[in-house]
């Protein structure tokens, strides 16, 4: 009776639904009790300069990392991304005074679709049971849950990542025409949501070579990866159109990325090497070397003094044409002086590196520090699939720009974590399909043994 109750394929499903209804009914309170402190920063003022008329734009006082700009003037920008910036906009313009309630809201479906995508995910390659584990892991994740209480695009770009990931699994399990397409179209999509799902792009399309390499079908490892980027490209299309006629530079959904990478290496570098600015002006904090300079940034402080210094030092030894460089110039030159960097001071940029990853993976304590060494395992454990590789490319191209970024915040990471799930509830359901196979083979063979003893007594009392 028990064991037809525990086969029964519909009580994981309802065991995962009555999860995350606990989970969203728990949240709610502490929801209710931040609701007042909610603060939407740079998305905010982009949103409230769009309802103004003005645009995807922000005035000169809220951009403070640039030098030179008007303080009442309102400047074109792509610092935020669409998805959220216009979301957020579009809950202003609808629902007045209670626009971040329902921007929670929202985050509250997004978690909810997210729970469902990890159990939907985790059951393909563990079953039923694995999906309830993963579902757990969400479940348990206070970290994690307490990101969904707030006003930024953490909580869509999780959404859109694990969509992503899903549509590319469905592609792998059944290669057709049709789910290329869809792909292609989601990944475009979930592009101007997540900008990190730029280089996730980039590995599923070489997976897609990949697969179909092995399958011996060369033409659609050379068509396939080609049209998964291009129809990616076509939906995104009409935003870095608008960004490259703003700002005469490609920029493909935002700006940022520069500066931080900046900020989180050649600026910290400074603080211990001296002259890795390029600056006359040194920088206005020193550290022992580049696991403290590191460490030092998680306090907000030596973080915003740096993130000052970034300007000031360019202002004391300016680069040609700095003063009339618009925001995506000067970010694309922020990224150039940190290759550059990375170039000249390989060892350095190695140990920075490693402390940031380090930083990154215990971010969200040991309770998220053990899903990543879960995850880990459940990516070796499932890397003779295919369909398996857009989890794993998912948590390694999320990852990896984490050597040159800081994590300061915890939502960095948010993103990821339901990916982390999947895989993690994948180990664990190998570990246990493993255990269960090891028992069920000493059990048969015990059986077998006592058949063949009881054989023998047989045969001995007939003689």
């Amino acid at each position: 009776m028990l064991t037809d109750i525990v086969s029964d394929r519909r009580l994981p499903i309802l065991i995962a639904i009555v999860i995350a209804l606990a989970v969203l009914t728990l949240l709610l309170p502490f929801a209710v009790h931040h609701a007042s402190g909610l603060q939407g920063y740079e998305a905010e003022w982009t949103a409230r300069a769009i309802l103004d008329g003005h645009g995807f734009s922000v005035r000169g006082n809220h951009r403070h990392l640039w030098y030179g700009l008007d303080a009442d003037k309102i400047y074109p920008t792509a610092w935020v991304d669409p998805v959220f910036t216009y979301t957020l906009a579009g809950a202003h313009w609808l629902f007045g005074r209670y626009a971040f309630p329902a921007i929670v809201g929202l985050n509250f479906l997004a978690l909810a679709a997210v729970m469902y995508m990890a159990y939907n995910l985790s059951a393909r390659f563990g079953g039923p049971w694995a999906g309830v584990v993963a579902v757990v892991f969400i479940a348990l994740h206070v970290h994690f849950l307490r990101g969904y209480i707030g006003i930024d695009n953490a909580p869509l770009a999780s959404f859109f990542l694990m969509l992503t990931v899903l549509v590319a699994v469905r592609y792998f399990e059944q290669p057709t025409a049709i789910r290329l397409v869809v792909m292609g179209v989601f990944t475009g999509a979930s592009l101007l949501a997540c900008p990190a799902v730029q280089y996730l792009a980039y590995g599923i399309a070489l997976a897609v070579f990949v697969h179909h390499l092995i399958s011996r079908q060369v033409s659609l490892a050379i068509v396939r990866p080609i049209a998964m980027l291009a129809l990616a490209a076509v939906v995104l299309a009409p935003w870095a159109i608008r960004n490259y006629r703003t700002f005469g530079e490609t920029v493909l959904v935002r700006n940022g990325a520069g500066q931080m990478a900046y900020v989180g290496t050649v600026a910290a570098a400074e603080t211990f090497m001296p002259g890795a600015a390029k600056s006359a002006l040194p920088a206005p904090w020193q550290s022992s070397g580049p696991r403290e300079a590191i460490t030092r940034m998680i306090n907000k402080p030596y973080r915003m003094a740096l993130n000052h210094y970034q300007v000031d030092a360019w202002v004391a030894t300016p680069p040609p044409n700095y003063e009339q460089m618009n925001e995506a110039q000067r970010d694309k030159l922020y990224f150039k002086r940190t290759k550059d960097f990375v170039r000249e001071h390989p060892r350095a940029f190695i140990e920075m590196g490693l402390t940031k990853l380090q930083i990154f993976t215990l971010r969200y304590g040991k309770y998220g520090f053990g899903l990543v060494l879960l995850a880990i395992a459940g990516a070796v454990l499932t890397l003779r699939e295919t369909r398996s590789w857009p989890l794993s490319l998912a948590a390694a191209s999320y990852a990896a720009p984490f050597v040159l970024i800081v994590a300061y915040y915890e939502r960095y990471r948010l993103p990821i974590e339901p990916v982390l799930a999947v895989l993690s509830a994948v180990a664990v359901a190998f570990v246990v399909g493993f255990v269960r196979e090891h028992y069920s083979r000493r059990a048969r063979l015990s059986q077998s043994t006592a058949v063949k003893m009881g054989t023998k007594i047989t045969a001995s009392n007939t003689l």
